[in-house]
């Protein structure tokens, strides 16, 4: 289960509890952004949220995601 995890970019957890739902641990606040906007106005939303992630959306349906992570590899730091 751990390999699945880090295979989609999540972090293993070894003390979740057997039969854990995502539904019981995931924040139900998403971020929203346009694929118009830019990448430091996506750092900025994400570092005053304290999120680690912005959902893109285009025409009311989700068409990617920025990560704090894919942020700082892009700007080499």
């Amino acid at each position: 289960m751990a390999d699945e995890m880090r295979r989609h970019g999540g972090a293993a957890r070894t003390h979740s509890r057997k039969g854990e739902r995502i539904r019981d641990c995931m924040n139900k606040t998403v971020l929203t952004m346009s694929p118009a906007g830019t990448l430091l106005d996506a750092c900025r939303l994400m570092r005053n949220s304290g999120f680690g992630c912005v959902l893109v959306i285009e025409q009311g349906k989700p068409v990617g995601m920025v990560t704090i992570a894919a942020a700082w590899a892009r700007n080499g730091t």
